[in-house]
């Protein structure tokens, strides 16, 4: 194949890939990760270094983003197009990469599975480091690799041109050390006497040009080395790390599709690895993917031993995304299977099978396009619903550290109040902290709380969701990917109790009473109320109180449907003979007519709504699906 040939068709790869990379690169709004990013650049020049300086990542892409955003602006598409070029210009160098080692056809056909690798086309799209350092890296070895092929003494050019993208690589991610060590490795093998002497010193070039920022950042000192193991990996949790940076069915495959892709992948990596074995005569190339697709997995393991931050990144915090920290190692897998597929033959199986390849890879990267909310963010229709319904009077509670920067991202003039304990608080701690919450949520009346990532980890010992449902009563609550948004209303003073006689619901949870705001209401105001249950027996299963509020005929005006206590009491959670004080609250429609309501409250297995409990009377007969709990009087 002619160089022109395969040159034209690796930059058709990189019009396609680029055209991939920004489909819809500003359909989902900023995720938590990629707030940092927004949270760093927008602080004044000394609190900025700072930051950076006690951040987990080196600071070489905040010296990109930092000026870029003084030019190109604070948009979505301007945090995200570096990413974006990152992700085209690994394309290029993949196929540099795969040509240098086994020829031009291997190097094209590298570079056409990492165009549609999803792994890649998605994180191209985000506005943080993980592609540029990819990138940088698979620049570095082309470097190395031609450094190393120079027949005669150590070669200048290519030996300082691979310092340059490798120092870069590392003052980017300290994930590309790994990616470095497989360099060393690589180069220990191939190298002799006085060549491998100077090479081993560009090598330390590299480690010593990073000194500097090491001392200045305390590396060292914040490292984890010195913390102990919080995870170690199971061989089951290792093998998931590997499938989801390496299945060319993307990280999160479901389905009968996913599964046969799933083995197309792992059957084609197979293969490759024995045609290369059996029929490729390019050792050199052989060794420097393998060392590169297993010193960088291996070290990473190992590190879990005597790091606690490498062991919680990797495999502690249940991440579904991990797999981006070896998101450099992915376009030497597509070498790997590119090379041993190119040693087929006759010719037709090789387009064969890079076209079955292709066609596994296209259906992940086309639902991840097509499908806007696939593993999206949706935080910027959570800040537009709580803008469209805020109300004077209202206050705006964040939980999760994420949200420090990204709400007043979408919402700079709104204030808010950010909660995050991010540990368990002991008993001590508890009660100030408590207080505070009291303290800023005294002016308001009502509290919208943005929920963003996982609120076990921001509020593992339910400090700050605990205070809101004794003192609050949710009136609005919906889940978004990665979030969810909660309205309470406080400070609604409670009537004594308006039930009269008790029932039993499924023969063993006792209604007890229940409290009002008001028992005279206007059409639009909230019906705050609490009910208090007490199981005989503890419940095996969990279920989902409804409160009805029906009129005169019967039908359904109004409704709340929750886990008891807003969700922080499952009926599973529930002692014997405890009483369980559980706080509701319906906004009534603001055209109800005046008249007498009835309220009526019950339970239905989770998921199953149709299934009410039964209920019993006072004097043991069946009275029904619900626990009729009076009346309340609406006038206009």
């Amino acid at each position: 194949m002619k160089r022109l040939t395969t040159s034209f068709w690796a930059m058709a790869l990189c019009a396609l890939g680029l055209t991939l990379r920004v489909f819809r690169l500003t359909t989902a709004s900023l995720s938590g990760d990629e707030n940092w990013g927004w949270a760093i650049a927008g602080k004044p020049l000394s609190e900025w270094l700072r930051t950076i300086a006690n951040d987990d990542h080196p600071p070489l892409y905040y010296f990109i983003t930092r000026p870029w955003n003084l030019i190109a602006g604070n948009s979505e598409l301007a945090f995200r197009i570096i990413s974006v070029f990152a992700g085209v210009l690994a394309i290029a160098a993949v196929y540099s990469l795969g040509r240098r080692l086994f020829g031009p056809r291997a190097g094209l056909t590298a570079a056409a599975l990492l165009t549609l690798l999803s792994q890649q086309v998605d994180f191209s799209q985000v506005a943080r480091m993980y592609t540029l350092v990819a990138t940088l890296c698979l620049i570095a070895a082309v470097w190395l690799q031609q450094a190393l092929a120079r027949p005669g003494p150590l070669a200048w050019k290519p030996w300082l041109a691979y310092l340059f993208w490798m120092s870069a690589g590392v003052y980017t991610h300290y994930y590309a050390w790994l990616v470095w060590a497989a360099g060393v490795a690589f180069t220990v093998l191939v190298a002799r006497g006085r060549k491998l002497v100077g090479a081993l010193a560009f090598q330390g070039l590299v480690g010593l040009g990073f000194l500097p920022w090491a001392i200045y950042s305390n590396l060292l000192g914040r490292s984890g080395l010195s913390q102990g193991l919080i995870y170690w990996p199971s061989w089951a949790d290792i093998a998931s790390l590997i499938d989801k940076t390496f299945n060319f069915m993307g990280a999160t495959p479901t389905g009968v599709w996913a599964t046969f892709g799933g083995w197309v992948t792992w059957l084609a990596a197979g293969a490759a690895v024995a045609l290369l074995a059996w029929r490729s005569r390019r050792r050199k190339g052989q060794l420097m993917v393998a060392l590169h697709l297993t010193v960088p997995v291996v070290l990473a393991v190992g590190l879990c031993l005597v790091s606690s931050r490498m062991s919680f990144r990797l495999f502690g915090a249940h991440d579904s995304e991990t797999y981006r920290f070896l998101l450099p190692l992915e376009p030497w897998f597509c070498c790997l299977i590119a090379a041993g597929l190119v040693t087929l033959r006759p010719r037709g199986l090789v387009y064969a099978g890079l076209a079955l390849l292709l066609a596994v890879e296209a259906y992940p990267t086309a639902q991840y396009l097509l499908a806007p909310r696939h593993n999206k963010s949706d935080y910027r229709e959570m800040v537009s619903y709580v803008r469209a319904h805020l109300q004077t009077g209202d206050g705006v509670f964040l939980l999760g550290n994420t949200q420090g920067g990204l709400f007043p991202y979408y919402a700079p003039d709104i204030p808010f109040a950010l909660f995050a304990p991010d540990r368990q608080l002991n008993p001590q701690e508890i009660p100030p902290y408590q207080a505070e919450i009291a303290r800023q949520a005294s002016p308001h009346t009502r509290l919208w709380v943005l929920v963003f990532g996982s609120e076990s980890m921001y509020d593992p010992g339910d400090v700050v969701g605990s205070w809101l449902d004794q003192n609050g009563f949710i009136t609005f609550r919906q889940w978004y990917h990665e979030g969810e948004l909660r309205l309470y209303t406080l400070g609604q003073g409670q009537q004594p109790s308006h039930l009269a006689t008790e029932a039993l619901v499924n023969g063993t949870i006792q209604c007890r009473g229940l409290d009002l705001n008001a028992a005279t209401l206007h059409p639009g105001d909230t019906l705050a109320l609490t009910i208090y249950w007490q199981p005989a027996v503890a419940p095996s299963d969990n279920y989902v109180v409804f409160v009805h509020v029906l009129d005169a005929s019967g039908a359904l005006v109004a409704q709340h449907d929750g886990e008891p206590v807003g969700g922080s009491r499952p009926t599973t959670s529930w002692q014997a003979g405890e009483t369980i004080a559980d706080r509701h609250a319906i906004v009534l429609p603001p055209d109800l007519p005046a008249g007498t309501y009835t309220l009526q409250a019950g339970l239905t297995p989770v998921g199953q709504p149709a299934n009410r409990l039964p209920v019993t009377g006072p004097d043991a007969q069946p009275a029904g699906d619900a626990v009729r709990l009076g009346t309340l009087e609406v006038t206009p």
